[in-house]
């Protein structure tokens, strides 16, 4: 009998319950905003990814043709990558200089934050290795959507406009 009374006494105070539901809140408070950063991180990186596939087809019909392809639709039959949701958007061109001759571009854009409104899609190009983005690599980021912040692409002659890619 002691036991069965022992087990009906024995619940939680409201005081108790208080205490484990402001810790689950304040994990939750600290969790999601950090989920939301690699969620944003990840899409980032696939874009990029998929830039790279791009600028494979853009080789392989170079070594193909002898010249860079234009357009997306000539670079079908070389690799062009399909795009892995409605998300993103790809472009290509190409860039003559009197130095190197003819290079190309890859332009993406991915809305990897669609909570931000009014603004561009988060925006990268790549470029081929004769032309280099003064980085370290071959990538540059054209707008930040998150922060809503653009580059200056003035500077750099082969580089679309933002309202060509980043829409």
């Amino acid at each position: 009998m002691n036991k069965m009374k022992e087990f009906i006494n024995s619940g939680h105070t409201l005081v108790e319950l208080l205490i484990v539901m402001a810790i689950v809140s304040i994990l939750a408070v600290v969790a999601i905003p950090l989920f939301q950063t690699y969620q944003e991180n990840s899409r980032i990186d696939e874009l990029k990814a998929t830039l790279l596939k791009a600028a494979a087809a853009q080789e392989n019909y170079f070594s193909a043709t002898g010249q860079y392809a234009a357009l997306p639709e000539t670079l079908a039959n070389h690799g062009y990558p399909t795009l892995p949701n409605n998300k993103m958007k790809l472009f290509t061109g190409i860039h003559f200089t009197s130095r190197t001759g003819m290079t190309y571009w890859v332009a993406g854009n991915y809305d990897v934050n669609p909570d931000v409104a009014n603004t561009y899609n988060e925006c990268w190009i790549y470029v081929g290795a004769v032309m280099g983005t003064d980085g370290s690599d071959n990538f540059m980021r054209l707008h930040e959507e998150t922060a809503n912040k653009s580059k200056d692409t003035s500077a750099y002659s082969y580089c679309p406009t933002l309202d060509q890619v980043c829409k």
